[in-house]
């Protein structure tokens, strides 16, 4: 917990910036095994699985300038299998408020990429004001030839229950670029319905 009132002595707020951690920059988070039990991609009501999950009471998180999953070479596996460095479960989990995923600069963009189930999961009634801007969450195989696999395989982004997500915004650099994953670019379900 972040105490933002101003201190008895005049020294102002203990933390003026209202952020307790910082995940970033530069942490490659990948190849995690757990995969939330084999379930179906929309059975997320119990999902804490991912390469990063920040629940319980956590607020003020901010994760920038990280990779989270990699991609899988060759897509879609040979006779031989392929290398899958994506996450088993989803690439982040967030299940407590006030959180922020990337950023507002050019330099703090995640990637979010080949994770086995969805790219970030925002659920919970009680989560409200996460931010997520700045982040390429799947992405086209630069070849064209199909032979790298970036999208993540269930939605880019999935939403379940939460309030007050800002998804982008309108500064130069806060746009998300959400494609090639396996279902949806973004889905939000609310009390069980689509």
């Amino acid at each position: 917990r972040i105490d933002t009132t101003p201190d008895t002595n005049g020294m102002g707020a203990d933390n003026p910036t209202g952020i307790s951690l910082f995940v970033g920059p530069a942490n490659t988070v990948s190849d995690n095994r757990s995969d939330n039990g084999g379930a179906s991609l929309d059975s997320v009501n119990g999902d804490v699985s991912g390469g990063i999950v920040i629940t319980g009471t956590s607020a003020g998180v901010r994760v920038y300038a990280n990779v989270i999953g990699l991609g899988t070479f060759p897509a879609g596996g040979t006779p031989i299998g392929a290398l899958e460095y994506g996450n088993k479960g989803n690439g982040i989990v967030i299940t407590s408020g006030n959180n922020q995923i990337g950023g507002s600069e050019v330099f703090e963009a995640n990637l979010i990429l080949a994770n086995e189930r969805h790219g970030i999961l925002v659920r919970g009634s009680d989560v409200t004001n996460v931010r997520i801007q700045n982040n390429f969450i799947g992405a086209s195989d630069p070849t064209g030839l199909g032979i790298f696999g970036f999208g993540n395989r269930g939605d880019g982004l999935y939403i379940l229950d939460a309030s007050s997500i800002k998804v982008g915004g309108t500064g130069e650099f806060e746009d998300n670029v959400i494609a090639a994953n396996g279902r949806h670019g973004i889905k939000v379900f609310d009390n069980g319905t689509e």
